[in-house]
């Protein structure tokens, strides 16, 4: 596995387990979702969004759908 592909499922355990309870207002899926994409470089919206909506935004700001694959296992 890669340095990158270490370092981005490092983050996702990192926010899982510092996240806190889920609340609509401050921590929800969409932010959980745009903490990723932020720490993947991506151009991020407001999170004040349905969850569908922000991801088709998130990718529609992005250029569109790009394939990555990484494997979760170390």
């Amino acid at each position: 596995m890669s340095r990158t592909q270490n370092g981005f499922f490092a983050y996702i355990k990192k926010l899982q387990a510092s996240s806190p309870l889920w609340n609509a207002e401050t921590s929800n899926c969409t932010s959980f979702i745009g903490s990723i994409a932020d720490f993947m470089g991506l151009k991020v919206p407001l999170r004040w969004q349905r969850p569908e909506d922000y991801v088709n935004n998130l990718k529609a700001m992005n250029g569109g759908r790009q394939i990555v694959q990484l494997s979760s296992a170390q």
